[in-house]
C-alpha cells in the first residue's frame, strides 16, 4: 500500500493536570481518563464512558461544580473512548462541544482529525491537522497531514509535510518510509 492505513496517534495526550489561568488543578476523576499512549482494552473503555457521562451530565464532582476547563477535558476523554470503540458520530459530538468551549484546544482538533481520517474524510482531517499546526506544530501532525494529502493524491503537499516532519524529528522511520512510498529519497 502507498501509506499506512492509520495516522500516528501520539499527540492526543490529554494532560493529567489542567492549567487554568496561572494555577494548576488536578483533575478530580481518573475513572474518566483515557490515556492514548497506554493500551486500553475495550472493556476498560466501556467502563470509562459511563463515568465520563455521569460527570458531564451532573456538572459536579464531590458536590462542587466542574470548571469549564475540566468539562472540556472530560468531553475530550469521552470522545477518545468513543473513537476507540469506533463510534465516530458520538466521538465527533463530544469533541465538537469541547472545541466550541476552547478554540485553541489543539488536542480536540487532533482527535477530530483522526476521527475524520478514520471515517474516510481526508479533506476534513487535513483542515483539522492544519488547525493543530497553527496552534502547536509538531512532527506527528505534519506526518499525519502528509498521509492524508497522499491519500487524496496531493503528492507535492504530502512531500512538503513529510519533509517538515523529518526536519523536526530526523530519526522518525515512519516519515522516511512515507517519503520513500512517494518515490522520494529522504
Amino acid at each position: 500500500p502507498l501509506l499506512d492505513p492509520k495516522p500516528l496517534h501520539g499527540p492526543v495526550n490529554i494532560p493529567e493536570r489542567l492549567t487554568v489561568g496561572s494555577q494548576q488543578h488536578k483533575r478530580p476523576d481518573k475513572n474518566c481518563i483515557i490515556n492514548p499512549n497506554t493500551p486500553t482494552g475495550l472493556n476498560q473503555v466501556d467502563k470509562k464512558i459511563p463515568n465520563c457521562t455521569k460527570l458531564i451530565k451532573s456538572g459536579r464532582y464531590r458536590g462542587k461544580p466542574i470548571s469549564k476547563a475540566s468539562l472540556k477535558f472530560y468531553l475530550g476523554h469521552r470522545a477518545q473512548a468513543y473513537f476507540k470503540k469506533q463510534k465516530y458520530d458520538l466521538a465527533l459530538t463530544d469533541v465538537n462541544k469541547a472545541i466550541k468551549m476552547d478554540a485553541k484546544y489543539f488536542q480536540g482538533y487532533f482527535l477530530r482529525a483522526q476521527i475524520h481520517y478514520s471515517m474516510g474524510l481526508k479533506e476534513s482531517a487535513i483542515t483539522d491537522y492544519t488547525k493543530v499546526i497553527a496552534i502547536k506544530p509538531n512532527w506527528q501532525v505534519f506526518n499525519n497531514r502528509a498521509n492524508a494529502h497522499a491519500k487524496i493524491g496531493q503528492k507535492n503537499k504530502a512531500i512538503a509535510d513529510f519533509r517538515k516532519s523529518l526536519a523536526m524529528n530526523p530519526s522518525n522511520h515512519r516519515t522516511r518510509k512515507g517519503l520513500e512510498r512517494l518515490g522520494v529519497t529522504p
